[in-house]
């Protein structure tokens, strides 16, 4: 037996103490326990049809929402809805790089000027300019580097600003999905808590029909 299947019938022993052991107890015949343990048994037959036959919540579209929306951390373990909300708001108006983004950045479009875009400047310069000043070429270089690096910061903040817009339309579609697929799991965790006291009022019966035998002997 599973550490999931011992934990459900230790709870449902738990609510078989706190709600029905009393009166299950004061009952003086196996045909009166007998009795009410069918009777327990027959609603618990109504409420697992019930939920079993419930409708799942989460349509096919929800689970796509779900697997596009689990990209972003934000939007899957978000508190504050409005608030978060409020501020993908501005982000989509006015993007800025946050001081990790800005320094991450820099080193990155300066790691790939040095390596790439660099040296191809300074084999041109020397192929169609040789006569120029090496001051002169430090700061053509310098120029493009800045312009290369203006670039690069402008196109991360459209990029931002754009995943910002996504997550705007996303985020109250998301949220919804999410709610429902918390619905299927309460579901799924009632539908198993029946069953596992349907389990136990079952081993009860049969513990009192035998009673009901060994006095009929």
């Amino acid at each position: 037996m599973s550490d999931d299947t011992n934990l459900d019938n230790r709870l449902a022993q738990g609510r078989w103490e706190s709600v029905h052991a009393n009166d299950f107890a004061r009952m003086d015949t196996p045909e009166q326990r007998i009795g009410f343990l069918k009777e327990l048994l027959g609603n618990l037959k109504k409420d697992i049809g019930e939920a079993k036959g419930r409708p799942r919540a989460v349509t096919a579209e929800d689970a796509r929402i779900l697997a596009e929306g689990g990209r972003y951390s934000e939007l899957k373990h978000c508190v504050d809805r409005e608030g978060l909300l409020a501020r993908l708001e501005q982000e989509s108006n006015t993007p800025e790089l946050s001081s990790s983004e800005n320094r991450d950045l820099m080193r990155n479009s300066w790691q790939t000027w040095q390596r790439t875009f660099e040296p191809k400047l300074r084999v041109q310069l020397q192929t169609e300019g040789p006569e120029l000043p090496e001051d002169d070429q430090r700061k053509i270089i310098e120029d493009k580097r800045q312009e290369y690096s203006i670039a690069q910061c402008r196109k991360a903040l459209e990029t931002k600003q754009e995943k910002t817009k996504q997550m705007l339309e996303l985020a109250p579609r998301y949220w919804a999905a999410q709610d429902r697929q918390r619905e299927d799991e309460q579901a799924w965790q009632m539908s198993h808590r029946l069953e596992a006291d349907q389990r136990l009022l079952i081993t009860k019966l049969d513990e009192a029909r035998l009673d009901e035998a060994k006095r009929e002997e």
